[in-house]
Order: structure tokens, then C-alpha cells, then sequence
């Protein structure tokens, strides 16, 4: 728990630190050492939600659900 925190508080100082997600709208952080990606979104300049923290070995979206922005 504690390198999601960290890795995500690097994302402060920049926004646009991970990759562009799978799910438009969305981007995507790996967490050193684990199978963790933070997956979230910039609703505006000061706000970030994350959406999810899947594990990097499962399929995301899921095949189940309808890919939306």
C-alpha cells in the first residue's frame, strides 16, 4: 500500500507522469517492484481520481465491460 502512495505522490510535480491509458480518458501509473498499475484520470488541473488499481496480470478493461470515455 505504502508504494502507491509513493509512487503516486511523485505524480504531484507531474501530471502527466504515467502513460496514456487503455480506456480513453484514462493514464496509467506502474508501481516499482509490484504488478500494480494506477489507473486514473485529470478531471482539470487540480484534481486527480483514481479509477482503479488493477493488477498488471489481469486483462483491464475486462472483456465484460463497455470500453467508455
Amino acid at each position: 500500500m505504502t508504494a502507491i502512495f509513493t509512487t503516486f505522490g511523485q505524480r504531484e510535480g507531474f501530471p502527466l507522469l504515467g502513460k496514456p491509458g487503455r480506456v480513453e480518458g484514462t493514464r496509467g501509473l506502474v508501481v516499482p517492484r509490484t504488478c500494480l498499475i494506477v489507473v486514473y484520470t485529470l478531471p482539470d488541473a487540480y484534481h486527480v481520481n483514481i479509477e482503479r488499481v488493477p493488477d498488471g496480470r489481469q486483462t483491464f478493461p475486462p472483456e465484460d465491460e463497455s470500453v467508455s470515455a
